[in-house]
Formats: C-alpha cells, structure tokens, sequence
C-alpha cells in the first residue's frame, strides 16, 4: 500500500470510510470527501427508526445511528477531508430541521466532524449528492490537490 488514494464516502458510507481507514493505518489517505455524511447522530433517524420497516431494512447500521456513543467511538480523519453538505431540504415552521439548511435527510449541522468544520454547501437533496455535476466538480477538485 504505497500510493496516496482518495476516498469518497456518501451518508453511511462516509462513516464507515472513517472506521475503516483507522483500521487500516498503512493505507495512505490524501484525501476524505464526504458527502452528506451525518458525522453526528442526524436527527430524523431517532424518528424513523421507531418505524418497523426501517429496523427490519437498515438493521445495526440504522440503530448506530441513533446513538450517540457509537459516533463518539469514532475516529476523527487523520488525513485532510472535505464535508459536503446539501442545502435543498425543506426549511420552515413544520420541518424537522426548523429554518436550519439541510438536504432532506440531514442537516448541515449534522456533517460536521468538528464544530470549525466549514462543508461546501450546494443546493442539492441527499439522494442526488452523488449524481450532482456540481458535487463531482467538488470531488475532483479536493482529489486533485
């Protein structure tokens, strides 16, 4: 494992991205894109795990979650990384998110990994964060530096 990778991580997969480089000390990461990964418990899983379908569906990744020892266990990148958070979820008086930005699943808040943390924000919902031109612009840029 001698090259430098990137690695890019959408919702879950960010995190487990994290879990899995700590576990991997000898891969070489220059860069960690996340995009819409909640690196703190997102709010609306506690509200959705409550329905059966979605433990029966997401099982122990949608429990972990809903708490909150399971994202302080996790490691903080070692190697520099870049949050995306989207911004075209549903804002007002009747959203779970209040007028806080979001991409309909989480909220910006929600992404980041430390409160300096600043994530590009683009105006995307997260099922798209993977299909959007202006997200991969983000993700090409960040890997190529």
């Amino acid at each position: 494992m001698g090259e430098e990778v990137g690695l890019v991580g959408h919702s879950y997969g960010g995190l487990l991205l994290r879990e899995a480089v700590a576990a991997l000390p000898e891969l070489k990461v220059g860069h960690l894109v996340m995009l819409g990964t909640p690196n703190k418990p997102p709010r609306l899983a506690a509200r959705i795990y409550q329905s059966l379908p979605f433990r029966i569906l997401r099982g122990t990744c949608g429990r972990s979650l809903t708490d909150p020892l399971y994202f302080r266990a996790l490691p903080k990148p070692a190697s520099p990384y870049t949050i995306v958070a989207g911004t075209a979820g549903w804002r007002g008086r009747l959203s779970p998110f209040r007028m806080e930005p979001n991409d309909g699943l989480v909220a910006v808040s929600e992404t980041l990994v430390e409160e300096k943390d600043r994530p590009v924000l683009l105006p995307v919902l997260h099922t798209f964060l993977t299909i959007s031109k202006k997200v991969q612009q983000v993700v090409i840029d960040r890997l190529q530096r």
